[in-house]
């Protein structure tokens, strides 16, 4: 800061220099000579900017109005040497007079350099002469569509001679189109019937269409819950499984080898039915193919993945349907609703049985244990994805998403579920899935056939524990 003041007072001391006037010996008449002369050129070099920057805000059409703002600014500082001209006669302050000379000499560099890029472009602006030589061109090309309309208003007067002439010949026309018209009024009243029943249909399409984009949403985070929350816990048990054979050496016992292989197995099935799922949900909107589903052998796949502890009892119909189904939902289904008894069942030893009725279109699926029940409040709330009653799985085993999963799944394919229980009476879980007989089977009407279908899907063993 002092260095700064001490600068400032280098440029405005005057102490080591005589004022001008002394060049001139203070004689009045030559320095006020200078005086006046140096004052008008200062007034006029200080005008001309303003009328320059005047005319540039009226002329917006002007080239180059930058240019004449650079002009302004060069003539400005040259008027500022000219009243510093008039300064230093009386008080000796050169430096700050030559800083504002050399102020003037950048600003007039600057102009110089900036305008000699600018003479040949300014050299192809139109002159005046050019401008007017346009302007008769135009004038002549005015007069010429002058005469030209002219010559299209004699045309339009003839034109209109001429629709006149053919308004009557269309007068008599219309009297006949009249006529049709009575005879197409039948075929336009059923047209608008149709179109009204059109109209309902793609309302009907654009409900389909906002509920399948909402069960779109659902299945998209359906699909992240399973890759996030099922695979992470399975590759960590691969991984432990890993270490467990590579800490036991080269000779583990039979059982160990057994038990390990089993527990390998079942993380295999684990993976592969998540990779379905999220297949599933990825592709979900395009119909999976289905196939033939023997549900009493699907059962006892979803039994031994699920191992139920050694006290639990699980005992299935002897005479299982064969479906025409997609496996993996129905797989998911047992599987929710399986997993979803033992998980909350107070005693450590527990009955689930599974039974099926068949109806006409459906077969009704029965999932009951003996664990301790549902309260009828709860009875709806259990479908709701992300609700669980039982409070000791809150916060470790239970998601809240099985019952919900299920309800989504099964009502997908057409079918319906419910729950009869009652607290300390156990729970029943019944669902309709529909039979989808597959083309080829639906032709033949033969009652036997679908019996020995049916039948053909019973299993040896009707219980697991």
């Amino acid at each position: 800061m002092n260095s700064l003041l001490l600068g400032l007072g280098g440029l405005l001391s005057s102490s080591s220099f005589i004022p001008h006037g002394h060049c001139y010996l203070w004689q009045p008449g030559l320095v006020w000579l200078h005086v006046l002369s140096d004052a008008l050129i200062a007034l006029a070099y200080y005008s001309i900017p303003l009328m320059l920057v005047y005319f540039v805000r009226q002329r917006r059409d002007i080239p180059f109005p930058w240019l004449f703002i650079l002009f302004s600014l060069f003539i400005v500082s040259c008027g500022t040497t000219h009243l510093m001209s008039i300064w230093t006669l009386w008080h000796p302050t050169y430096w700050l007079s030559g800083l504002t000379k050399a102020v003037t000499a950048g600003v007039s560099v600057l102009t110089a350099v900036v305008m000699m890029p600018l003479i040949p472009v300014a050299l192809t602006l139109p002159s005046p002469e050019q401008l007017r030589t346009t302007n008769k061109a135009l004038q002549a090309e005015i007069a010429d569509r002058k005469r030209a309309e002219a010559t299209i208003q004699a045309l339009n007067a003839d034109l209109e001679r001429r629709v006149e002439l053919r308004t009557l010949e269309l007068q008599q026309t219309n009297e006949q189109l009249e006529k049709e018209a009575a005879e197409r009024q039948q075929a336009e009243q059923t047209l608008q019937f149709r179109a009204s029943e059109l109209l309902q249909l793609n309302q009907k399409l654009l409900r389909t269409t906002k509920l399948l984009k909402h069960r779109n949403k659902e299945l998209d985070q359906f699909a992240y819950v399973v890759s996030h929350d099922l695979k992470a816990p399975l590759r960590a048990i691969a991984n432990l499984s890993d270490w467990i054979i590579e800490d036991l050496g080269e000779q583990p016992s039979k059982e160990v080898q057994k038990q390990i292989a089993l527990l390998q197995s079942r993380i295999l099935r684990m993976q592969n039915m998540i990779d379905g799922l999220l297949q599933y949900s990825r592709a979900g909107r395009a119909e999976m193919p289905a196939q033939a589903v023997d549900s009493g052998r699907l059962l006892a796949e979803v039994i031994d993945s699920i191992a139920p502890p050694p006290e639990f009892v699980i005992s299935v119909d002897a005479h299982m349907p064969i479906l025409f189904a997609q496996p993996l939902l129905l797989q998911q289904v047992f599987s929710n609703l399986i997993s979803n008894s033992i998980k909350h069942h107070k005693r450590s030893n527990g009955y689930i049985q599974i039974q099926v009725n068949s109806q006409a279109e459906f077969y009704e699926f029965i999932v009951s244990d003996d664990g301790p029940g549902i309260a009828p409040e709860n009875h709806d709330k259990v479908f709701s994805i992300f609700k669980s009653f039982n409070k000791k799985l809150d916060t470790t085993e239970s998601t809240g998403i099985g019952l919900s999963i299920v309800k989504k799944i099964v009502e997908a394919e057409g079918g319906q579920i419910w729950l009869e229980s009652q607290l300390e009476q156990g729970t029943a879980f019944h669902f309709t899935w529909p039979k989808q007989v597959p083309v080829a089977e639906e032709n033949n009407t033969d009652a036997d056939k679908t019996e020995k279908n049916e039948m053909s899907g019973d299993l040896s063993s009707s219980s697991f524990s």
